[in-house]
């Protein structure tokens, strides 16, 4: 299944391109050369407290997500370049991505790093505005929570909440940055509590973020050419589904002779774990011989928690 969500503004990639040294103060780096829209590169030793500025030179990707520690951790900044962000002192993972769909394309891109100096001192009370994040999440899934109007200088702390209902707020171990990476398994709200050194705390507008529907939840899928081997239908316990070659399935996310997503449809058959059920798998080629070996294999969720990883799911590969 195809997972088909919302639009989002911060973006991750999944293949990393090239490592640099941060610039020293009031310096400017190119990033390294020739990194696609579906890629992100790796920069060590930024110093905690310094503003730093992510600028366009070349190609087509010029939207930028920059994320801390991890390349998958909290955002620092994310927007059409330029996008400035304050380091934190950890690795900074900036990936590349065409427009704030995080839509991806083939091509080089160059882009420059700057350092400019450390971060002026904040003042008075801050202003964090609503929290942002998504509507709703799948289980265990990693999302990010944002500030609206997040403040900037040096001298600023931070304290993420979490409630069950809106009224008992519980601070969250170690999210003390300016974004969280979040994940849940029941319907939370969230909030930040952000000082500027010697002034009151403010607290973000809470949010609440609600628990997708397990059959939304799985990853996406899809070959990455149209060649070769096609599944032409599938039996299970007496109920088949057949695609005509070439045909593109009925739900959201099928590609022609890549992907094929019949969520849409009615249920085939219903079976239960543990029981034993005849299947087939028909097998072809849309572009004829040379044939080639090929495997197959289906996974059921048991449990309905959007994974296929646990124990027993694997019923066939």
């Amino acid at each position: 299944m195809l997972l088909i969500g919302s639009v989002v503004a911060q973006c991750t990639n999944g293949t990393p391109y090239g490592t640099i040294p941060a610039p020293a103060s009031f310096q400017t780096v190119s990033l390294p050369g020739c990194t696609f829209s579906t890629e992100y590169n790796t920069v060590t030793g930024s110093t905690n407290g310094d503003s730093y500025t992510v600028s366009f030179v070349s190609g087509t990707a010029n939207y930028y997500t920059v994320r801390d520690g991890s390349p998958t951790g909290p955002v620092l900044g994310f927007g059409t370049s330029p996008v400035s962000f304050i380091s934190t002192g950890n690795t900074v993972y900036i990936h590349y991505n065409l427009d704030a769909a995080c839509s991806t394309g083939s091509g080089c891109n160059g882009a420059q790093l700057t350092n400019n100096g450390a971060s002026s001192a904040c003042s008075g009370t801050p202003a964090p505005g609503n929290t942002i994040g998504p509507l709703n999440a799948c289980p265990s899934a990693t999302f990010t929570l944002s500030l609206q109007t997040p403040p900037v200088g040096s001298g600023l702390s931070y304290q993420w909440e979490s409630s069950p209902d809106g009224f008992a707020w519980t601070p969250i171990p170690g999210a003390t940055n300016g974004t969280y990476g979040a994940s849940q398994t029941a319907a939370t709200y969230y909030q930040c509590q952000v000082t500027c050194t010697g002034n009151p705390t403010a607290t973000s507008t809470p949010l609440l973020v609600g628990m997708n529907s397990f059959f939304n939840c799985y990853c996406g899928s899809e070959a990455s050419q149209t060649i070769d081997e096609e599944i032409f239908s599938m039996m299970l316990n007496g109920s088949t589904n057949a695609n005509a070659c070439g045909a593109v399935a009925p739900g959201p996310g099928s590609i022609a002779y890549r992907y094929s997503n019949f969520k849409t449809l009615p249920p085939l058959t219903t079976v239960q774990q543990g029981q034993n059920v005849p299947f087939q798998v028909e097998e072809n080629e849309c572009d004829g011989a040379p044939y080639y070996p090929f495997g197959t294999g289906i996974w059921i969720d048991w449990n309905q928690n959007g994974l296929f990883t646990d124990a027993g799911e694997a019923v066939f590969h």
